[in-house]
């Protein structure tokens, strides 16, 4: 019987020889973008909670997922043109405890039968319809659009300043999990390079840092 990775490499081949349908996602442990777990968002039905940019969510019983509550008590922007009064910057964990949570996540993986998917589920206009409401964020795309550009810079900066920390965790992991003997740390396209601007830096920047921590 083959594993689960190995099915679905099969199904995929034009004459693969599958024993078996793929189930779903059973060859995928699901994980998210470090700030996905920040503040106390609610992940179960049942639970309310606020998000790391100050979005309370409510995810009701019987549901399929949570939703940002956009009454006139919990809207976090109002007025586009005073979200920088109202929107709060998301400030990355300092305490390990956070990022072993993440990295233990991770470790949980099913090697055999899982590959590991990092999934974003919620992008720069999510961020935005999440913080205005959908009916006030397309109005201010007309009627502001200097302030929704400004915005829309400050929640890519975020993001950005995110996953350069998990670039430096990855790459951490990495190299301390390969050790110093046949093992290349890199990335993991087909050429030199990376397919966008600044990865590759970011990435040989974290590995400089590395050599000078393990090569003493």
């Amino acid at each position: 019987m083959l594993t689960v990775k190995q099915n679905l490499a099969e199904v995929m081949k034009k004459d693969g020889h599958p024993d078996r349908f793929v189930k779903g996602w059973e060859f995928l442990n699901v994980l998210f973008p470090a700030g996905y777990y920040m503040g106390d968002r609610p992940h179960t039905p049942g639970k309310k909670g606020y998000d790391m940019y100050g979005v309370f969510w409510d995810y009701p019983e019987g549901q399929m997922g949570a939703f940002p509550v956009h009454d006139n008590e919990h809207l976090v922007v109002k007025d586009i043109c005073s979200w920088r009064e109202t929107v709060k910057r998301p400030v990355l964990p300092e305490d390990p405890g956070y990022w072993k949570m993440l990295t233990d996540l991770a470790a949980g993986t099913d090697r055999e039968n899982q590959y590991i998917c990092v999934m974003h589920p919620q992008g720069v206009f999510e961020r935005l319809h999440d913080l205005l409401g959908m009916e006030e964020a397309m109005v201010s795309f007309y009627e502001e659009p200097e302030e929704m550009h400004a915005l829309i810079d400050f929640i890519v900066d975020v993001e950005m300043e995110f996953a350069k920390a998990m670039v430096e965790k990855e790459v951490e992991r990495a190299c301390l999990r390969g050790g110093k003997h046949y093992f290349i740390p890199s990335l993991s396209a087909g050429a030199p390079g990376s397919y966008y601007p600044g990865v590759m830096e970011a990435v040989d920047a974290q590995i400089e840092k590395m050599s000078a921590r393990m090569f003493q």
